[in-house]
């Protein structure tokens, strides 16, 4: 058995290794090659700074990390961990996670975070021993797109000029401090992928957000302090809604109580995962 980082090694050998990990989780994780290249690629994968365990050469076990500098600090994200099945339960997870914050100590990374299933006690447990501590709770929302389409009677002027966007401090309009998934980096990291919308006043933009299309995830809604509790928020999940070619309209990672949480409540979007963000301070 051999532990070593990730990298030159091939994006379809990763695959097929998540795939064998992930066939019995207990939620659901079927992607294609293509899928999962793109959750990768946005969530900053690092193979340098990723851990696997080997076996004559196979991969048996891997921690797939992504690495991102926030205020001159690096950060370490667990984008997805895990042992093929015919080696579960046989401790190597336990020690890739080991070698794991090894190598990040090594490379100069500054924190590492994470995310596990509220239920899953033993992971939590684990993660502590390791140094780990909760920093929130965070939920994953679900609903039938249209369910959430409706006729609106407001008359808001509604953009997409993503330059626009840009050049606005992007931080007044933030519901809640994002994690890793819902980043606009990790938008930035597959821009082509979501469609951005905003709703403008005056010329100007006091709410905006973006949707994947394909997949139906909103990773980002925000809107300016003052035009809170107003109704924008529906508004704007209504149209992003009719953009979407799926079935159905998530949201990834919430915080729990924050303003954007409460609000989807009100709109009876149903949370469908509970999750607690970790972290380590390295």
């Amino acid at each position: 058995m051999e532990f070593k980082t990730l990298q030159n090694v091939p994006v379809e050998t990763i695959y097929r290794a998540f795939t064998d990990a992930f066939s019995n989780y207990s939620v659901k994780q079927e992607v294609s090659l293509q899928q999962f290249t793109e959750m990768i690629t946005t969530r900053s994968f690092s193979p340098e700074n990723s851990m696997g365990c080997f076996i004559d050469d196979e991969l048996i076990g891997f921690i797939l990390c992504g690495i991102r500098d926030y205020n001159h600090e690096r950060h370490a994200y667990d984008i997805a961990t895990g042992v093929l099945n015919e080696h579960q339960h046989k401790g190597i997870g336990k020690e890739m996670l080991r070698k794991q914050i090894e190598l990040l100590k090594v490379n100069s990374v500054s924190y590492f975070k994470l995310e596990v299933l509220e239920e899953n006690t033993a992971a939590i447990e684990l993660y502590k021993n390791q140094g780990f501590t909760i920093i929130r709770k965070l939920e994953c929302y679900e609903a039938d797109r249209d369910s959430l389409i409706f006729p609106n009677r407001a008359k808001y002027r509604f953009g997409n000029d993503l330059s626009k966007f840009m050049k606005q401090n992007t931080s007044g309009f933030q519901l809640y401090k994002s994690t890793w998934q819902n980043d606009l980096v990790s938008v930035g990291n597959n821009i082509d992928g979501h469609h951005f919308l905003s709703i403008e006043m005056n010329d100007r933009i006091i709410c905006f957000g973006f949707i994947h299309c394909e997949r139906g995830n909103i990773p980002q809604i925000g809107v300016l302090p003052k035009w809170r509790n107003q109704g924008l928020e529906a508004i704007l999940i209504n149209k992003l809604a009719t953009l979407a070619t799926s079935e159905k309209i998530s949201f990834i990672n919430v915080e729990a109580s924050s303003y954007l949480s409460e609000t989807l409540d009100n709109i009876g979007i149903s949370i469908t995962v509970s999750q607690f963000e970790m972290q380590l301070k390295l």
